[in-house]
């Protein structure tokens, strides 16, 4: 995904920043950027998470209908059917994990990027202090 490259190279950048960097304005433009490509992430952390309710929903449906038609047709009792039908959805509980999975990382590679925005913000927010007190000395 495009967008989490440019996550990616933002990060690497502000991880090997020199110490004593001061370009504010620098600094407020690599927070827009980092800010928007945010946004386009969690856009795609909401739909990675309608995914993952659709893998769950078509798992917990599909095991449940099978545990009905055992109960039903086959004459099985509650326990052994709910074991046999559990036993029969392992392909939809797979596709489920690995989509619980992908949004899980994605929504951690998010609250990482925004705990960048906030840390470029502090160091905006000091380089404007020491700016300010150099004025007044």
């Amino acid at each position: 995904m495009e967008t989490l490259e440019e996550i990616k190279k933002i990060i690497d950048w502000w991880f090997n920043l020199k110490k004593g960097y001061n370009s504010i304005d620098h600094l407020m433009e690599v927070n827009r950027k980092l800010s928007g490509h945010c946004y386009y992430l969690a856009e795609f952390l909401a739909d990675n998470y309608q995914d993952y309710l659709f893998y769950y929903s078509k798992r917990k449906i599909g095991e449940i209908k099978k545990k009905q038609h055992l109960i039903e047709n086959e004459s099985f009792s509650a326990a052994k059917a709910e074991s046999y039908a559990r036993a029969s959805i392992m392909d939809e509980l797979q596709n489920e994990i690995i989509q619980e999975g992908n949004y899980e990382r994605i929504k951690v590679l998010l609250r990482q990027a925004n705990l960048i925005i906030q840390q470029i913000d502090n160091k905006i927010y000091r380089l404007r202090k020491e700016q300010e007190q150099t004025k007044k000395d």
